[in-house]
């Protein structure tokens, strides 16, 4: 029993002495072993989608530029010339866009070099020589780490202004409704298609916006305060009215240019101290999932061209607010702007793309050449706005009321239809005695004595699109 005993014993000496060698094997391995590099890194070809749905577009008319002739081959000839102008330059715009992200790519693949180089070196050296080695095996592996980080900023924004160039194809109508749409506007109608339905499952859903940000629920704060706006019109609102968002915004410090210009622009119920604001100066030149909830930016121009995607903009504050021209048009992208306070801004060549714009107010507000596409526009308040510069999808036409502006949108079909008889007679019976020419009488009709239903047949001066093609004057002319 007791030599069985110490041969247990001895075994487990031995068990445990083993095991002791073994680890201090493997920690001299841990501690003297160069660690390995990473595979050779693989480098996404940049997203295309907006210019390859701009070529099938291109080739969709030149299919029907070839099967046509005469008259309309000459038609389709012009817009074939400028579609293909129209694709080149977006090409040009690609290119330059996608450039950052191919050179990060580039620096990645450097980096990645001389890691490797150095990790070969450090193997070969002994193990008394790789302390110098070691450093410079780190240093390089920090580098192919922070290039690795920026190959992954400069995708995330090439994917950001590729779908930025795909909207507003579709804003200018370069594409038609027959282009197949992206994954992401097919995800979203499958989420707007139930709520446009009124049965009882999903009747509490319609309560909200269904573009609504989470502060959603605040901006009846602000529209209470926005009601005695319309008496004000267009002058400049006193600096009194600008503490109408909550009282959070009284304990914050004032907004500058330069606080955009570090990381992510989230700043609810702030006011916005400068003059001017200019998306130039942010790192991307793109605002998205912005969140500037319940801030105030009475009487600031916005210089240089603005797009904004995702944006969390209720309850915003944009009296007196001035978006100069620009050569391309300024873009709002799914933005929620409910109870936005738009009264005495200036917008010129601006697109609204599905936006929630509900409970917003437009008093004295000047809109040129202004297009609304799948926008939410219940119970705005127009305030006598002048809607006349501005053009707006069929269906918000249809869903729209418009009984608070003063003039009707462009492409309304109560302003393309033409007068009716009985209301020229009418307005011609007023005025027996005049002895005016019959030509001056039938020009004055429609000008001043026709009710408010009875507009110009003809279009407006204003050309709200840029493919609105200029009014015909024949039109215009008296009828025999």
């Amino acid at each position: 029993m007791k030599l069985a005993l110490n041969i247990a014993s001895a075994v487990f000496l031995l068990t445990v002495l083993a095991g002791l060698v073994l680890l201090g094997i493997a920690v001299w391995l841990l501690v003297h072993r160069v660690p390995s590099v990473p595979g050779r890194p693989g480098v996404r070809r940049a997203p295309t989608r907006s210019v390859d749905e701009a070529h099938r577009a291109l080739e969709a008319l030149k299919q029907r530029y070839y099967a046509s002739h005469g008259i309309a081959r000459e038609k389709l000839g012009f817009d074939l010339r400028r579609m293909e102008r129209r694709v080149q330059l977006l090409e040009q715009q690609t290119e330059e866009e996608q450039a950052p992200y191919y050179a990060a790519a580039h620096r990645l693949h450097e980096a990645w070099r001389e890691w490797k180089a150095v990790h070969d070196e450090a193997v070969r050296l002994h193990r008394r020589e790789r302390h110098k080695a070691m450093e410079r095996f780190h240093h390089a592996g920090r580098r192919y780490r922070a290039a690795e980080r920026d190959v992954r900023e400069q995708w995330e924004l090439a994917v950001a202004r590729d779908d930025l160039a795909l909207d507003e194809l579709r804003n200018q109508g370069v594409l038609k409704p027959q282009t197949p749409a992206s994954p992401r506007d097919t995800a979203q109608e499958e989420e707007e298609t139930p709520a446009q339905g009124t049965p009882p499952p999903p009747g509490p859903v319609e309560e909200p916006p269904p573009q609504a940000s989470p502060p959603s629920p605040e901006p009846p704060a602000p529209d209470a305060g926005s009601e005695p706006t319309p008496g004000m019109a267009a002058p400049a609102p006193p600096v009194s009215e600008g503490a109408t968002p909550p009282d959070p915004a009284a304990h914050l410090p004032p907004l500058h240019q330069a606080d955009f210009a570090q990381g992510e622009p989230n700043f609810p119920y702030r006011r916005y101290a400068d003059e001017t604001f200019d998306l130039s100066f942010t790192p991307t030149g793109i605002l998205v999932a912005a969140d500037l909830t319940g801030g105030v930016f009475a009487g600031v121009r916005f210089t240089g061209l603005h797009r904004h995607v995702d944006g969390h903009y209720a309850a915003l504050h944009l009296r007196g607010a001035t978006f100069g021209t620009e050569p391309r048009p300024h873009q709002f992208v799914r933005c929620n702007l409910a109870g936005a306070d738009f009264s005495g801004a200036h917008l010129a060549y601006m697109v609204f793309s599905r936006c929630d714009l509900s409970r917003t107010t437009w008093a004295g507000t000047v809109l040129n050449k202004v297009k609304f596409v799948a926008c939410d526009l219940t119970d705005v308040d127009w305030a006598q706005a002048d809607l006349h510069r501005t053009v707006m999808s069929p269906e918000m036409l249809e869903q729209t009321d418009f009984s608070t502006a003063s003039a009707l949108p462009h492409n309304h079909p109560a302003r393309q239809a033409p007068p009716a008889p009985e209301a020229e007679a009418g307005a011609a019976s007023e005025r027996p005695d005049e002895q005016s020419p019959p030509d001056a009488q039938d020009g004055d009709v429609p000008a001043g004595g026709s009710p408010p239903s009875g507009e110009p047949a003809g279009p407006t001066e204003a050309d709200t699109d840029e493919e609105t093609p200029p009014p015909d004057a024949g039109s215009r002319d008296p009828r025999p």
